[in-house]
Formats: structure tokens, sequence, C-alpha cells
């Protein structure tokens, strides 16, 4: 009997040994099984993961409550398991979640989060901006929030339009004249459902109209991207104002100028003002010699041109038959001149010659009487 006593006792040892060991270890399970992140009571401006944390061969599961709808198991699993809530494709509010864990057939709430999600609404895209006279009409491409209010739609000389469609209509001021003008949008969602809070997203890329006027050159019936979002400048672009004009007083139809009227299809006639719309009283200018040569001329029409310019070298050729008729009769008396002076030389040297044969002569017949006496 005493061996199966000793026998006995040890069975029973062993098994309460045992028993304080499942207990040590079950103990550290409860305490690891919990949600991690993030906080209790977060508000976030974007989706938001829930991750919780489970002890080793611990099944649990999140649960999550939306802001819309029924409470639905979001993940289930071991050791680690997350959920993301809000977004742009579910409404934005209050999120409550949930973390259960069985040991059995049963589930136990662990730990419990809750999460304020105020997601914005992505930026309208598509943007455009058509003009018609003074109006303005601008467009933009749907947003796929659930819960979106609608859209304000902006412009650069300060008037807003709130619509919940995809276009606005906007009439600019006759001061914007010559002027660039831009034009954007924002989309504006609910923070929560029921409530009359809203937010915003970010301005779209600003859409730029050229309204008429006698400051710019050309008119744009459309606009240009200026780049990145975000508001809209006041300066109504880059053209300066206009400078005020002063007032004219109406002349109550007793203007000394008067105009010809003019029919839409018909050219305009100039008016002659040595006619009856001459403007009087106005002194005589007085003008150059050279002023009114020149006017002499430009009054001369194609055919007076062209008779005057045969007058001209029919006179140029006369006078060069009359210059060469001159020259050929110009040799005849040179010539006669000088053979009349070649006879006069000719026979004063023959009177010389002969009175030189006679002088010789006589003094050899007066040599020749010396001798012979």
């Amino acid at each position: 009997m005493t061996s199966v006593h000793r026998v006995a006792t040890g069975a029973i040892a062993a098994s309460l040994v045992a028993g304080l060991t499942v207990v040590a270890t079950a103990t550290p399970a409860a305490a690891a099984t919990k949600i991690t992140s993030p906080s209790e009571d977060t508000v976030a401006s974007s989706a938001t993961k829930v991750t919780a944390t489970l002890d080793v061969l611990t099944k649990g599961r999140l649960l999550v409550n939306p802001p819309d709808g029924p409470e639905r198991v979001a993940d289930t699993g071991y050791k680690s398991i997350s959920t993301t809530v809000g977004g742009s494709s579910v409404p934005n509010g209050t999120y409550e979640v949930t973390l259960q864990s069985a040991l059995t057939a049963l589930w136990v709430d662990r730990d419990k989060v809750t999460v304020v999600v105020r997601d914005a609404p992505s930026t309208p895209d598509g943007v455009t901006a058509t003009r018609s006279g003074r109006k303005v009409t601008l467009r933009w491409d749907a947003g796929s929030e659930p819960d979106l209010v609608g859209y304000e739609a902006v412009s650069s000389f300060g008037e807003t339009v709130r619509t919940s469609g995809t276009s606005a209509t906007f009439t600019v001021p006759s001061s914007a004249a010559g002027r660039r003008v831009g034009f954007g949008v924002k989309a504006r969602r609910h923070t929560s459902p029921g409530s009359s809070s809203t937010i915003s997203s970010p301005t779209s890329n600003t859409e730029y109209v050229t309204m008429p006027g006698a400051s710019t050159a050309r008119e744009s019936s459309g606009g240009g991207r200026a780049g990145g979002a975000g508001g809209l400048d006041d300066s109504y672009g880059e053209v300066a104002a206009p400078s005020a004009l002063p007032d004219l007083e109406p002349l109550s139809k007793n203007s000394p100028l008067s105009l010809p009227n003019v029919s839409p299809d018909q050219e305009f006639q100039y008016s002659d003002p040595e006619g009856d719309q001459a403007v009087t009283g106005l002194p005589e200018a007085k003008k150059s010699p050279q002023v009114r040569a020149a006017e002499a001329i430009a009054s001369l029409s194609p055919q007076r041109w062209g008779l005057g310019a045969a007058a001209a070298l029919l006179v140029l050729l006369v006078a060069a038959h009359i210059g060469t008729w001159s020259r050929r009769l110009r040799p005849a008396p040179a010539a006669a001149r000088v053979g009349k002076l070649a006879k006069t030389r000719d026979r004063d040297g023959d009177d010389a010659t002969t009175a030189e044969a006679s002088g010789n002569y006589r003094g050899r017949r007066r040599r020749a009487h010396r001798s012979e006496d």
C-alpha cells in the first residue's frame, strides 16, 4: 500500500505543476492581445490603418462599425491583423474598431478604438473655361466620393459660384476688359453623415481667359493651364489696367466735321474737301516751290508722262543732227583761209628771191667795171 500511495501522490503533484504552468502561460496571452495603432480618439485627415497583435495560438478578429452602415468583420487571423478605415470610397465620420479573441468557440472583446476621419475630396480634374461675350463658363469632371456636397467655382475678380453640378457661369465685370481673368474650382464633402460642416479640396489648376478690350492685341475664347493648384491671382493676369479717360461733353450735332453715310456692303468714298462738306474757317497753308513742283508732277497722268518723254527724245535727236551738220560746215572756210595764206607766203618768197638775185647781179657788174678801170 505504501508504494501505491507514493505513486498516487506523485501523479497528483505532477498534475498540479502542469496546471500551474498552463495558468502562468495564459496570463501573458491576455495582456499581449490588443490594438497597437492608432491610439484612442484619433482624428485623421486621410484613410487610417488599424493594427492589432495577438498572442501565440490565439485567434482574433477586427470588427468595424462605420458611420453609414452596420458593423462588419474586417479581418480575422493569428498573431497580427489589420484594416483601413476612411478614404475616398467611403464617407467621412467616426469609425469604431473592436478587437475580439477566442480561446474557445466564444468571441470575447479585448480592445477598442475610435477613429474620426475627415478626408478632403480629390481636386477636380478636366477643368476648361470658354468665353462668350462677357460670360465665361467653367466645366470640370465629377468626383467619386460618396458624400460630396458640391463644388465651389472661384474667379480672380472675387466672384464665387457654388453648385452641385459640374459647370458654373460667371459674368465678368467691364473693369476687366483687356485683361486675363483666372478661374478655378474646389470640391466639397461632408465631415460626417448628417453634418452641416464640410471640408474642401485644394483649388484646381487655374484656367485663364483674355477678355476683349482696347488694350489687348488678340482675344482668346479658351484658357491655358497656368501650372499648379492653389489660390487665384487677384491681378487679373499680366495685362496692365487701362488708364482712366476724361469725360467728354457731347457736341449735340453741332460738330464742324461730318462723315458720309456708308452702307455695310459699299466701299468708303472720301468726301471732296472742296465740296459742301469742307471744313471752313481754317487758314490756307502756304506751299513751297518744291511742294508745288512735286504736286504738278504728281498730277500728270500716265498719258501725259508718255507724251512728255517722246517730245524730249525728239528734241535730243534734232539737236544731235544740228550739231553734226555744223561740224561738217566748219572745215571749208578754214581750208580757204589756210590756202590763201600759203599763196601769200609763196608770192612773198619769190619776190625776195628775185630781189636777192637782182642784187647779186648788180654787185657783179659793179665789180667788173671797177676792174676794167
